[in-house]
């Protein structure tokens, strides 16, 4: 029975710190969760146990659990993992992103996951990944919320929210900077609430809208992006687990 990744649970700074994505790549395995005695991880190869002994090592005193999982979602789960992961650490080593802003409304071109190098600006990664990932797990809020020594993105799904990342406070600045001049909204304004729009293109190519507005907080400013999607907001009672 294949293993089932939870996306909305995976600790992706965490799980790619377990080996680097070369090895994950050729050896056909990749950590997906881990507990407080064991890391659960997946192959589509379970014959090929050759990394087993070396990898136990270096996770030591933990305990390697293995799980099947499909050929298709292992790759795609690497990639993507392994791309948001650099993106938050070298936005740590440099503090230049893009601050170009085309027209009146920016469009952005989602779905870029097929050439993880096609942008190598860290932010504008990190942004397309968000929204990109809001879209597929049906979220109708983004929340980007400061913390003390943290920043965290969590999506509302169906009513829930949803811890998606944790991310050091000043990448989480930057990005929230990012969809601000997206958004048309003054970035040197961090003191008084503001709102703003922008417009973007889902995986599907469907042209959305999304509403934002700031909040000035006590651990610097607060963003929260309403996604105003047909396939999001218009659900049947049978979609949303009631009776009709």
């Amino acid at each position: 029975m294949f293993y089932i990744i939870d996306p909305l649970k995976a600790d992706v700074q965490a799980l790619t710190h377990v080996m680097s994505q070369e090895y994950a790549l050729r050896n056909h395995i990749l950590a997906v969760e881990i507990q407080a005695d064991k890391v659960l991880i997946a192959t589509d190869q379970p014959y090929k146990t050759e990394w087993v002994s070396n990898l136990e090592q270096n996770i030591s005193p933990k305990k390697i659990q293995r799980v099947l999982l499909n050929p298709e979602q292992l790759q795609r789960y690497i990639t993507e993992y392994y791309q948001v992961s650099r993106a938050v650490s070298g936005s740590q080593k440099s503090s230049a992103y893009d601050r170009e802003n085309k027209g009146v409304e920016a469009l952005l071109q989602l779905g870029d996951s097929q050439n993880p190098d096609a942008n190598d600006q860290h932010i504008v990664k990190l942004v397309d990944w968000v929204l990109q990932f809001a879209f597929e797990q049906g979220a109708s809020d983004i929340h980007m919320e400061p913390r003390k020594d943290t920043g965290k993105i969590r999506f509302r799904i169906d009513g829930v929210l949803h811890t998606i990342y944790n991310m050091p406070a000043n990448t989480l600045t930057a990005v929230i900077s990012r969809i601000k001049i997206l958004g048309r909204m003054n970035v040197a304004e961090k003191r008084k609430p503001q709102d703003g729009r922008l417009k973007t293109r889902t995986p599907k190519g469907q042209e959305t809208e999304l509403r934002l507005s700031t909040l000035p907080t006590a651990f610097g400013e607060k963003l929260v992006m309403r996604i105003f999607d047909p396939e999001v907001l218009v659900r049947s009672f049978q979609q949303l687990g009631f009776e009709g």
